[in-house]
């Protein structure tokens, strides 16, 4: 997820001291303003995902070219995904935006779809890690055998998270958790 998952709350670095402000890239999410990494975004490379091939799947447009430019700089796995970003009907990218939330877990299967067409890499199923802010996105990750987890968990605004994931909260365990 990218929206308060790899970015943090616009205008709470007072409340989130780890985030980092992207000077000059707009941020359309929620209320907008400057774009703001969470401690994940900045870091990703740092949590076993550094060694995953990366996808990403947001109910968000994912912001404008530039904050594009700045997630794709920070989505560094196994891999190196490629630069063009796709919808949630046929996936041609594993950089996937405007996929609702309870379509989340399909987007994400397509994305295993495009690894194995595309770069020819089979993902077991127990090796799909997806990570979202929102309570209830973990949702229909089990029925296709993935794993899913909330992040964010400490920090909370209302239903989202406000500050984002911290790579503390990137863990690689089985199961479906959610904050609580």
């Amino acid at each position: 997820d990218i929206d308060r998952t790899l970015t943090g709350k616009q205008g709470a670095l007072a409340q989130c001291p780890d985030n980092k402000a992207v000077p000059g890239v707009v941020d359309p999410a929620f209320q907008g303003g400057e774009m703001v990494l969470s401690a994940l975004g900045q870091a990703i490379g740092s949590t076993f995902c550094g060694d995953c091939y990366l996808g990403l799947v947001s109910a968000g447009a994912g912001g404008g070219p530039a904050e594009k430019l700045v997630l794709e700089n920070h989505l560094r796995g196994a891999s190196t995904a490629p630069t063009w970003w796709s919808g949630p009907g046929v996936v041609i990218s594993p950089l996937v935006t405007g996929c609702s939330n309870p379509e989340k877990a399909l987007c994400a299967s397509g994305i295993v779809a495009w690894y194995r067409m595309n770069r020819h890499v089979d993902i077991h199923p127990s090796e799909v890690f997806f990570f979202d802010d929102l309570t209830g996105n973990t949702a229909g990750f089990a029925a296709l055998g993935y794993n899913a987890r909330q992040v964010s968990c400490a920090s909370r605004d209302g239903e989202v998270g406000l500050c984002g994931a911290t790579p503390g909260e990137i863990v690689r365990e089985q199961g479906i958790k959610n904050c609580w």
